[in-house]
């Protein structure tokens, strides 16, 4: 129900996604319908299960837990509570291509499994191992760091 406790509640969000395992996160974009799900370089798009969660007494199709093919966007469509109201939203999945093997300098290509790409227009690089990084490119304009995860292998 709603705050007021008397109809049923028209919220229809996802919270969270994805899989608690370190180096994958989601981010939903500022309209709130899109999801960026980033995996190992290692998972198979073809049969990625995620979990998350919505809002209280709202529904989901899929639903969470459910085994998907995401080599293209897959769609998920949350119904609220009052059985009307839905939000569908397209989850597009990165595969974190590039893990550090070592903690030191990340310019080093051979610090990263399986190597650093010549030229990628999105690349994730996952920081596997704690420790202090640092670079000795000059990273110039054309570099973009949005998102950093400080986790280790579990």
């Amino acid at each position: 129900m709603d705050a007021s406790g008397g109809l049923p509640s028209p919220d229809k969000d996802i919270f969270n996604f994805g899989l608690p395992i370190p180096g994958t996160f989601s981010t939903i974009d500022s309209t709130g319908t899109n999801i960026t799900w980033t995996v190992l370089y290692t998972a198979n798009l073809a049969s990625l299960a995620p979990t998350f969660t919505v809002s209280g007494c709202a529904s989901a199709s899929p639903v969470s837990g459910s085994t998907k093919n995401f080599t293209s966007p897959v769609h998920y469509t949350v119904t609220a509570e009052d059985g009307v109201t839905t939000k569908t939203y397209a989850v597009k999945v990165l595969q974190a291509n590039l893990w550090n093997t070592t903690a030191g300098n990340w310019s080093v290509g051979a610090n990263w499994l399986p190597g650093v790409p010549a030229s990628s227009a999105a690349t994730a690089l996952v920081f596997n191992f704690p420790g202090a990084y640092t670079s000795t490119d000059d990273l110039g304009a054309v570099f973009q760091l949005n998102q950093l995860y400080f986790g280790g292998p579990a």
